[in-house]
């Protein structure tokens, strides 16, 4: 038995986990030198490696210092240990440095903190894929680095992680990687296939990263929030990358609905993140136990209160209109008269789209999956508060039913002019179809500042905006 299998069996028989070892090998695989391939089928949520690190980097030192701490352990393995240890690759960009801390340098994997990295003699054989088949995660109960699959693996099939943000487009990731050209199947797609997946890619990770910003973290942004997730999932989902992203975005979600006080939701949603937890963590890591705990504490509130908003909780729905019900997703109005209340389509200032990139729950993909075209209608109704003349238009302030004010101004002669004869006076409700905010600074949002609106209203369209009396608004509304 080679060296490698060796500590392959060792180390799958140091854990407490049930790890078959036979489940994987250490062979050599073209163009990539050593890799772990299956050697039996092996299910989606299978636990493949749970490993402990032979060594771990120190934190708060100094590189030099760190260097010669790598170099100190390295120096105190076993025989054994340093043989595997000195097979593993070493990259060209590391070389020119002393052997031990090149070989930590082009191996090292995820530890027990954000900046404490581990090297493992057998999951750093692990390749990189930016389409994956398997997730690597550190398990703070075992003290292990875990690997599961995440989806169905073949026998003979290579197991592989990815090393970098696979949400980048094809040059993105090909930028990040360290002296190889990724041939996975997806950087392998050609022409308007692999154009259509840099667009869903990069789309994926504007939104992605706009969840995890202060300035959506908002009530305002309530909508926009559970409509970024949805369609963060459901592009993830066509680049067969979701369950690589599950548990954070359910996460999110569950944050979300919780905040919100949704509870039916918030419930719909845990159930699904623990289940992400459980196949792709282990039943036996932090997240999983702690979802765990949590269901059956809500499962146990639910029995003493007898209820769980029964009055929002569908039933007979098919999975798509139960999952537009979850994700709070109105689709577009079809003909006929609206309900005032609902915020999707008569939003509050702060709710109203930034641009159609960003706002997600006004905007989405054309079936061509390049164009972004309006989803629904939405229209603002607000009260014109003050009004006032400025070169070449008129300057309105307005206010919403949350009393968030804003300005807008229009153009003399433009195409919208007409609805502003006679001049609306102050009191005077104005309704303003499809308009855009020009921004906010998210500073100001964080600081606590007043923040303010500016509308963005296209000139070039028709009927875009009407001004009531107030009588005509107790007519609407009554």
């Amino acid at each position: 038995m080679a060296t490698d299998e060796k500590m392959a069996t060792k180390q799958n028989s140091d854990t407490d986990q049930k790890v078959d070892a036979l489940m994987y090998a250490i062979r050599d695989v073209p163009g990539k030198g050593k890799g772990l391939i299956a050697t039996k089928p092996i299910p989606k949520g299978t636990r493949i490696l749970a490993e402990a690190p032979v060594f771990t980097n120190p934190v708060a030192l100094e590189i030099q210092n760190v260097e010669a701490e790598v170099i100190r352990q390295v120096n105190n393995l076993t025989p054994a240990q340093k043989t595997a240890y000195f097979n593993l690759t070493r990259l060209d960009m590391f070389k020119s440095e002393d052997p031990a801390w090149s070989v930590f340098c082009s191996n090292c994997l995820r530890g027990p903190a954000e900046n404490i990295h581990g090297l493992y003699l057998i999951a750093s054989r692990v390749n990189h894929a930016c389409l994956n088949n398997a997730h690597d995660s550190w398990n703070a109960i075992l003290g292990k680095l875990t690997l599961h699959s995440l989806r169905d693996i073949a026998e003979g099939e290579e197991i592989t992680i990815c090393y970098l943000n696979k949400l980048r487009d094809r040059a993105g990731r090909q930028a990040g990687l360290r002296e190889f050209t990724c041939t996975c199947s997806l950087c392998s797609l050609e022409g308007q296939r692999l154009e259509e997946s840099d667009q869903r890619l990069r789309q994926s990770w504007y939104l992605y990263e706009l969840l995890g910003t202060r300035s959506e973290a908002t009530d305002e942004s309530v909508w926009r929030r559970y409509r970024a997730i949805r369609e963060c999932a459901d592009l993830l989902a066509k680049q067969d990358a979701f369950d690589h992203y599950s548990i954070h975005l359910y996460s999110i979600a569950c944050f979300s609905f919780m905040v919100m006080n949704e509870r039916a939701r918030h419930m719909a949603l845990l159930e699904r993140y623990h289940q992400a937890c459980l196949l792709f963590l282990g039943d036996d890591n932090p997240k999983t136990l702690s979802s765990q705990q949590t269901l059956q504490g809500l499962a146990h509130w639910n029995s003493v209160m007898g209820k769980v908003d029964p009055a929002v909780v569908p039933e007979g729905l098919d999975p798509e209109a139960f999952e537009d019900w979850l994700w709070r997703d109105s689709k577009a109005c079809l003909n006929g008269f609206a309900d005032l209340s609902n915020e999707a389509v008569f939003p509050r200032l702060g709710g109203l789209p930034i641009s159609a990139r960003n706002s997600p729950d006004y905007f989405t993909f054309a079936s061509d999956g390049r164009r972004i075209q309006a989803r629904k209608a939405w229209c603002l109704l607000a009260e014109i508060i003050k009004t006032s003349s400025i070169p070449g238009g008129v300057r309105f302030w307005i206010q919403d039913h949350y009393r968030n004010q804003c300005p807008i101004e229009f153009k003399s002669g433009g195409q919208n002019s007409r609805a502003l004869s006679p001049e609306p006076q102050v009191g005077w409700a104005i309704a303003i179809l499809r308009p855009v905010r020009k921004g906010y600074l998210a500073e100001h949002l964080i600081l606590g500042q007043h923040l303010q609106y500016m509308l963005r209203v296209r000139e070039r369209e028709k009927d875009l905006l009407k001004v009531f009396p107030p009588a005509a608004v107790l007519d609407i509304t009554c």
